[in-house]
């Protein structure tokens, strides 16, 4: 039985092949997120007013938005179901960056009726390949209750 040479490292079968010089490995590149809508609706306080909005915080435009929350709540002194609103109900176009905003109430007012401190939101709607979305946003009022707040004069 015939031995190799500790340095022979070339088969018997052919040359070796040939190295060709390596560049250096390419960076991993995370391809970009697809620019998508991203609709969120909230709450805010301001000069002691309370406010609903529906903001698409996104890239893209959102279509067929629409909004449910988990129970009614009215606002302007009790008169209005700001749930049932059509800004809730079926609002056909949002582009990226627009941001609706609807009064509703004074807030003192809003907690002296004992209107829900608690809400949830869930938002559904499209972008513009038809793609679905969906969103659920928990919402404690009751932060608003203790903060001070500047009165208009």
């Amino acid at each position: 039985m015939a031995r190799r040479s500790p340095r022979s490292t070339r088969s018997t079968e052919g040359p070796a092949p040939r190295r060709r010089p390596t560049a250096a490995a390419p960076p991993d590149v995370t391809p970009a997120p697809t620019a998508r809508p991203d609709v969120i609706v909230d709450f805010s306080v301001d000069r002691g007013l309370l406010f609903v909005l529906v903001h698409n915080i996104g890239q893209a435009s959102a279509f067929q938005v629409v909004t449910r929350f988990d129970r009614p709540f009215h606002g302007l002194a009790g008169q209005k179901d700001i749930a049932a609103l059509a800004l809730f109900r079926s609002l056909l176009f949002l582009p990226p960056g627009k941001q609706i905003t609807q009064l509703v109430d004074h807030v003192d007012a809003y907690f002296q009726r004992e209107e829900p401190t608690r809400l949830t939101a869930t938002i559904t709607y499209a972008d513009r390949a038809g793609r679905r979305y969906s969103e659920v946003i928990p919402h404690d009022l009751d932060i608003y209750r203790d903060l001070a707040q500047a009165e208009p004069r």
